[in-house]
């Protein structure tokens, strides 16, 4: 079964068309959590660019990266999802950010795990990107729609968690707050993180355990 440790609330509650258009054919979510609202540049006669950061977590690393169980996040503006990883056109999610593939903007925070190392972050979930920055350059005057949304994928087990740092919306990219050094606990880690919305999954599926 999983650990003690693992955060797991199966609600039950339906997935999100929005973060199934980001995943692979044939896989979808479940328990999806949503804040939606529209939003403008000063008193909406000007344009301008929008960054923020945000981490992503989730109990499915890193037993079941590279399977169905794909938690995702999204943070979508004017329908467009903008949280990608740095660098490339991937949505955020298991199987695009881990210990192998875009491996360093991956966090492991685990043991026996075949010798990855565990940074003993002071959070529950298993895994986590590094602070990663979204942005949507050259928006328009006038009012935008903006909506974050994360969830399980395939079942509503082992649940994902996406932390938006308190401070960091700007119209001019964010500085990302310096990585701990290795194998040095993060405890203040929460405390950036101002938002939280937790995409909720109950234990069925067993971990390995190497």
């Amino acid at each position: 079964s999983t650990t003690d440790d693992d955060i797991n609330t199966v609600l039950g509650g339906a997935g999100d068309s929005d973060l199934d258009g980001l995943l692979p054919a044939g896989q979808s979510t479940q328990d999806a959590a949503v804040l939606e609202f529209d939003f403008q540049f000063g008193d909406g006669s000007v344009g301008g660019d929008l960054f923020f950061n945000f981490v992503f977590g989730s109990e499915e690393y890193i037993d079941w990266i590279d399977s169905t169980f794909n938690d995702v996040f999204g943070f979508f503006v004017d329908d467009t999802n903008v949280a990608l990883v740095p660098g490339t056109t991937d949505p955020i999610t298991i199987n695009t950010v881990n210990d192998v593939a875009n491996s360093g903007f991956y966090r492991n925070n685990v043991a026996n795990t075949n010798g990855i190392p565990n940074l003993g972050l002071d959070v529950s979930f298993d895994g986590l990107t590094t602070v990663i920055t979204a942005q949507a350059l050259g928006l328009s005057a006038g009012t935008h729609t903006m909506k974050f949304a994360v969830a399980d994928t395939s079942d509503g087990l082992l649940d994902a968690g996406v932390f938006l740092q308190g401070g960091s919306f700007s119209n001019e990219p964010p500085v990302p707050p310096p990585p701990p050094p290795p194998s040095v606990p993060e405890p203040g880690m929460l405390g950036l993180f101002g938002i939280g919305l937790l995409g909720l999954g109950l234990a069925r599926r067993r971990r390995v355990v190497a």
